[in-house]
Order: C-alpha cells, then sequence, then structure tokens
C-alpha cells in the first residue's frame, strides 16, 4: 500500500501534465523494464541475450514513436486483439494440463507481441485529443483507473471471500470471488470515470459501461497470462522492482491486454455518435 501510495501520484500527474513526450518516455522506461524481466521468464540465461532482447523492444518502440502514420495504432490494436485470443487459447490449454514448453525465442516473440501493440495504443490514447468525448489524458487516467481498482478489489475480495480457485494451474492465488470482487471495483470507477465525459444519454452511457466490461475482462486475461509466464519459469514474481508488488510486468500485466481492448472501444463509441 505505500508503495501504491508513492507511485500512484506521479503517475497520474505525469497522464495528466507531462504531456505526450513524458508519458511516452515514462511508459516506455515501464514496458523496457517489463522486457528485461520478460526475457528472464522466457529463458535468456546470458546477460547479452537479455540484453539483445532488450535491444530490440527498445528499437521497435523508438521506431513506432518517430512513425506517427495515423493509421499505425489501428493495425496494433488489431494485432493485438488476434494476439490475445491465442493467448487465451495457450492460458485455457495450460489449465486443461497441456503445459507445452516452448523455447527462449518463441517467449521473447511472444513479449514483443504482449508489449509492443500495448504501449502503442496507450501512447496514441494519450495524445489523441478527443477520444471517449474526452481530452486524451484524462482517457487514459481513465483506462489506468479502471485496471488499477479492478487489481485491488481483486486483491482484496480475494483475501476476504476467495474461495474457488480460477485458474489452479496457471495462477494457484486467484479465486472466482477475486475476480468477481475486481469486476465490481472496476465497474465503480468506470462509473465515477463517466462523470468527465461529455453528459452520456442512458443509450451511450449503457455502451460505455459494457466497454468497461469488455476492459476489465480484457485485463484479467493480461494478468493470467504473465502469470502462465511466470508459472513456466518457475517463479512467483517477474522481479523485485517494486516493494510488495513484485515486478514491473506484475505492475503492467492487466494493462497489457486493456489497452488495445479500451483502444478499440473507444474508436467504436465515437463511430455511434
Amino acid at each position: 500500500m505505500l508503495t501504491a501510495l508513492v507511485a500512484a501520484p506521479l503517475v497520474v500527474a505525469a497522464t495528466l501534465w507531462g504531456g505526450p513526450g513524458v508519458f511516452a518516455g515514462l511508459t516506455a522506461l515501464a514496458v523496457l523494464a517489463g522486457a528485461w524481466e520478460w526475457a528472464g521468464l522466457a529463458g535468456f540465461g546470458r546477460a547479452r541475450h537479455r540484453a539483445l532482447f532488450l535491444l530490440c523492444v527498445a528499437c521497435l518502440l523508438g521506431a513506432c514513436h518517430r512513425f506517427t502514420a495515423p493509421w499505425l495504432p489501428l493495425a496494433a490494436a488489431a494485432m493485438a486483439l488476434v494476439w490475445w485470443g491465442v493467448a487465451l487459447g495457450l492460458i485455457i490449454r495450460w489449465q486443461r494440463g497441456d503445459a507445452a514448453r516452448h523455447g527462449p525465442w518463441a517467449w521473447g516473440l511472444a513479449g514483443i507481441l504482449t508489449l509492443g501493440p500495448s504501449w502503442i495504443c496507450l501512447t496514441a490514447l494519450h495524445r489523441e485529443p478527443s477520444v471517449f468525448g474526452a481530452p486524451g489524458p484524462w482517457a487514459a487516467l481513465a483506462l489506468l483507473l479502471m485496471v488499477w481498482s479492478a487489481d485491488t478489489g481483486a486483491w482484496f475480495a480475494g483475501r476476504r471471500w476467495g474461495r474457488r480457485k480460477l485458474a489452479r494451474r496457471v495462477s494457484p492465488g486467484k479465486t472466482w470471488e477475486g475476480l468477481w470482487g475486481g469486476v465490481a471495483a472496476g465497474m465503480v470507477a468506470g462509473a465515477v470515470c463517466s462523470l468527465w465525459l461529455p453528459p452520456l444519454t442512458p443509450g451511450r452511457f449503457a455502451l460505455f459501461m459494457a466497454a468497461c466490461v469488455a476492459v476489465l475482462a480484457a485485463s484479467v486475461v493480461g494478468d493470467l497470462w504473465e502469470s502462465l509466464a511466470k508459472r513456466q519459469a518457475g517463479l512467483k514474481d517477474s522481479g523485485s522492482l517494486f516493494p510488495g508488488h513484485g515486478g514491473a510486468l506484475d505492475r503492467i500485466d492487466s494493462l497489457t491486454a486493456a489497452t488495445p481492448v479500451f483502444f478499440f472501444c473507444a474508436l467504436l463509441l465515437e463511430q455511434t455518435g
């Protein structure tokens, strides 16, 4: 809780007042920290191999930041949705007992698909002049608040009422009670975030809340996917960067899947007028 109390205000300040460059830079640092940890989970035992993987991710982020074609975020979001469908299939297979092993480079490619498109969508969401009818920084903050609330709600609900395991083979600590607690907390956060949108008709408010459900469901998939990566590596945490929270991946895993879904939902809601 102390770690969150220190880190959260800094992230909120950077999101709302840092500007697109500062926000892109800080989130890129988080992604690169996550990439370093992912290289360890993937099985890159030698430092030079992990450094090479980190360099590949850094070059990808840098190229995408410089190449600002308007179709790039949409293409990244489409790629991400396909990838997260594949990841969900792998999670289900692992839970059923088909724990197929893959080499470091296969897991490395999975890490790039997990981290790269999400960052492209998040920075595009932040710099857009208007999305969901709200300025880009406020839309990005809404996404962060929903995912943080869901993670926090799931932790507290799971600790208090957790009995039935959600995916024992993938993540033994997660429960169905925690999942519903997280969804409830995320929905409350989504309803609060709707207050800084332009006035919504009942129909558009219902669409917005449906988008929140889709985003929260995706955040669960992102969390489980990172848990699977840790499970196949035989580790409990991806790192120890944040006291009490684990590594960078442990903090951004839900966002990696939730961000492309949020981006697509924002586009769809705009198209509905």
